[in-house]
């Protein structure tokens, strides 16, 4: 017999990433709205087409790139970009 799955509590993210989008100056919107949670000690691969904005996200994720919209929490840190794009704990 299984056991019912444990509910994780957020706090329990390495990364979480919410409604993280990223338009280009361009208009080409790299990322749209991506939701993701990747807890603590779980390995995670992206996979998938060129131009799919995986290494947009990664961008966004280490900050090389600041995201248009959304959250970036990374270990239950929470940084948000502001209007002019500067990062807040």
């Amino acid at each position: 017999m299984r056991s019912p799955p444990q509910e994780r509590e957020q706090d329990d993210d390495m990364l979480r990433l919410n409604k993280l989008t990223k338009t280009y100056k361009t208009g080409d919107k790299a990322l749209k709205e991506i939701e993701l949670e990747v807890p603590k000690g779980q390995v995670v691969a992206l996979i998938g087409p060129s131009g799919a904005g995986k290494s947009t996200m990664i961008r966004c994720i280490n900050r090389l790139v600041e995201p248009t919209s959304g959250e970036v929490r990374p270990d239950d840190a929470r940084h948000q970009p502001d209007r002019h794009g500067i990062t807040g704990a």
